[in-house]
Formats: structure tokens, C-alpha cells, sequence
């Protein structure tokens, strides 16, 4: 990682009702080729940043078998359309065209965006899987965030290629993919921060794949499997987003932005209090901290394994003491940053 993701002491807060050759840089205004030379601004970063975070991020998208068609209809266009919209003032942001020069770049990054691979093969999947066997353990595990968007593939002819892609290197492990086109998404775990901003229930687009996951939370499912799944490694993440951006929702934009913006996790302890939430009374706070860049998850059962992938813990007003063991987890928190 080129910066450490975690870096504030506990935030205590009493809140109440009354108060390289295949690197190439995206630029701005550059259309989303795959070839496509990107300039995006090295010192322009947010306004106000947490004390010891070194500003712009930085974020490596992998675009090496994405659908780069140039439509309304393309999905990487689409997808890199989010990116230059919500990030290019607070990342940098380099594009890969070679899965080969990963493991070389990777701890460079703070987050790593791979969009749908449509045009995988299944020859593909086996060697890059193998190439990148425990390439990402150690980068999700010392706090990176991975993104991986998926689809159907008319190439390998096979439902989630790029999930199919991460179960080949060890990392995740999914199952029962299947494709799907338009049936109701229900959001199904309100505490993470991938849900943040988004309806209760809302269309899945075109191409979306639904799938069971292992090691994380489901966040979004249809009627039958998870369609957005949730998993802390670590001091990391790895979103698994069943859906392209070939016909683009909001929800689903939103859920891409909450992904990435996990580099800065704000998670509210509500593990002692159950008057208060982000889903009501603190809804508008937690969503002008995502407004501000930042991912926001709520912990409702206190949990070691939610801290090491939080940067900022804000305990909440509380009714309930906390327990030895807590506070000495809290303690470590704290004095690992």
C-alpha cells in the first residue's frame, strides 16, 4: 500500500436528536478507450483530510478484456464515466492492460477497480488465476480495497467470468452464478456501508449476476442469491458487485461509489445503543459524510474484525457500559493508528 488506510484515534461523539508500459494515467476528459492516456491531477486532492492521510488515493483500474465499446451501452465507458465524475479530483487513477504487470503495481494503489471482463475466455481465467494467486492477499489484508464488477460473458460463455476469474487465484470463493435481467433487488443488510444512499428495493439492470459468497455479509439480494456481497480481510475489502454498467441504475452507481470510497471508513458503534441509528436519526450525517467521500457502516454487535478495516470509530452516546474486553480492543485500535 502506498499510504496507511488507518490513521485516526477513536472519534468520541455524543450525538443527540437536538444536534508503467501497460499503466497509463485517466484523464479527465479523455474518452474511455483502453489505450487511452490519462492525466489526472497529482495534487489536487480533498479540501480537508484526516491528519496523517497523504491526499490524492490512488486507484489502478484493470481494463484488459472490459467491453471498451464507446455507447451508451458501453459498460467500461460507463463505469470510468463514474470514476471521472466522483474521484479524479481525490485520486489518482492509472489504467492496466496487462494482467502480468500486476503484481509489480499493486501495492502502489489503494484501490484496484476491475470492471466486468467480458471478453475473458475461459483459457484466460485459468492463467491469470494462476498468475495472480496470492497477488491480493496481502495487499486487501494490509488495508487495499478490491472492486470487482461482473456480468454474463458471451466470450467464455459462462455466467461471472471475473468472479469465476478471483475464485481461480484463492482469494474469494462464490458459487451458483447465475445471470439475470430485471428482477427486484432487495437491500438485505442496512449496517454496511456498501448500502449507503441507495432504496430498499430497486430493478437490476441488464446482464446483473446473482451468486452465493463465502467470509463476508450479503448487502443486496434477489429472491434466490446475493447480488452485492461484502468481505473485510484485514485492514481491507472486497466488494463484489453483480452487476455491469451496460444499462446504468442509480442504485447500482451508488453502490460502485460507496465501494471505492471503503479507503476511508467511517462505522459508527451502535453495538451499545439502540436509540439512535444511521438509517434514521443520524441518516443525514452519515450521508454528508458519504457526500464527503467517505464510506459509513454502522456496527450493531461490537466486533475486532469490523475495527481493523475502520479508519474512524465513532462511539455513540451509550446506555449500556462497555466490558473489559471491549475497551481493550478499542485501546488497540487506537494505538494502531
Amino acid at each position: 500500500m502506498k499510504t496507511n488506510r488507518r490513521f485516526l484515534s477513536v472519534f468520541l461523539i455524543m450525538l443527540f436528536l437536538s444536534s508503467a508500459v501497460s499503466v497509463t494515467n485517466i484523464e479527465s476528459d479523455a474518452m474511455p478507450t483502453i489505450s487511452a492516456e490519462f492525466d489526472s491531477p497529482d495534487g489536487v486532492g480533498l479540501s480537508e483530510d484526516m491528519p496523517n492521510k497523504k491526499i490524492p488515493k490512488s486507484m489502478l483500474v484493470y481494463t484488459e478484456f472490459a467491453d471498451s465499446q464507446i455507447s451508451a451501452t458501453g459498460e467500461l465507458k460507463n463505469t470510468l464515466d463514474i470514476v471521472r465524475a466522483n474521484f479524479l479530483n481525490d485520486y489518482h487513477v492509472d489504467n492496466l492492460t496487462d494482467y502480468s504487470e500486476l503484481a509489480s503495481v499493486i501495492m502502489d494503489y489503494d484501490v484496484v477497480l476491475v470492471p466486468e471482463q467480458e471478453k475473458l475466455s475461459s483459457e484466460n481465467i485459468t492463467t491469470i488465476g494462476a498468475a495472480w494467486a496470492g497477488v491480493f492477499d496481502s495487499f486487501v489484508e494490509g488495508g487495499g480495497v478490491l472492486v470487482v464488477m461482473d456480468c454474463y460473458s458471451a466470450t467464455a460463455l459462462i455466467d461471472g467470468p471475473t468472479l469465476h476469474l478471483f475464485n481461480e487465484t484463492g482469494l474469494i470463493m462464490t458459487y451458483n452464478l447465475d445471470a439475470y435481467t430485471g428482477e427486484t433487488n432487495t437491500v438485505v443488510n442496512t449496517d454496511d456501508a456498501l448500502s449507503r444512499g441507495i432504496n430498499a428495493t430497486f430493478p437490476g439492470t441488464n446482464g446483473a449476476l446473482r451468486f452465493n459468497g463465502t467470509g463476508g455479509v450479503s448487502v443486496v439480494e434477489d429472491s434466490t442469491a446475493s447480488t452485492v456481497y461484502h468481505i473485510t480481510r484485514g485492514s481491507g475489502h472486497i466488494a463484489l458487485l453483480g452487476f455491469d454498467l451496460y444499462n446504468s441504475g442509480e442504485a447500482q452507481e451508488q453502490i460502485l461509489i460507496n465501494a471505492i470510497q471503503l479507503t476511508r471508513h467511517v462505522v459508527f458503534d451502535q453495538s451499545h445503543s439502540s436509540h439512535y441509528n444511521i438509517q434514521g436519526d443520524y441518516v443525514n450525517i452519515s450521508m454528508e459524510l458519504v457526500n464527503q467521500g467517505y464510506a459509513v457502516s454502522s456496527m450493531s454487535t461490537f466486533s475486532a474484525d469490523i475495527l481493523a478495516a475502520c479508519d474512524l470509530l465513532i462511539l455513540q452516546v451509550s446506555y449500556v457500559a462497555y466490558n473489559t474486553t471491549e475497551v481493550d480492543i478499542i485501546s488497540t485500535f487506537v494505538e494502531n493508528g
